[in-house]
């Protein structure tokens, strides 16, 4: 299983879902596989964002989940109101790097 850290990352079975929804949006398997896993990186650069900004302020990562539409990155509550908008928009910051990269 694939972790971060020590934390599980788990692949939802709603994950099905989104690859058919992403076939049958593109009206071919093969660009549908291009667009799920272009999505699903996406989805996984995101929430790894939101990880590698908790353990930046020493907070445990428990676990980063995808689902079909969505991921989540489970972590110990910040202390602060300035340490939860970091983890926040670290997820953000992720997906600039993914962009500009």
């Amino acid at each position: 299983m694939p972790h971060f850290g020590g934390a599980p990352i788990t692949l939802h079975w709603t994950l099905v879902i989104f690859f058919i929804f992403a076939c049958a949006a593109t009206r071919s398997i093969v660009s549908g596989v291009v667009a799920f896993a272009a999505i699903l990186i996406l989805l996984l650069m995101h929430e790894l964002g939101h990880a590698v900004m908790a353990r930046w302020l020493d907070l445990r990562v428990i676990a980063i989940r995808l689902y079909g539409f969505h991921g989540i990155c489970i972590h110990t509550f910040p202390e602060t109101e300035g340490a939860a908008v970091a983890v926040a928009w670290g997820g953000v910051l992720a997906q600039i790097v993914l962009f500009i990269v």
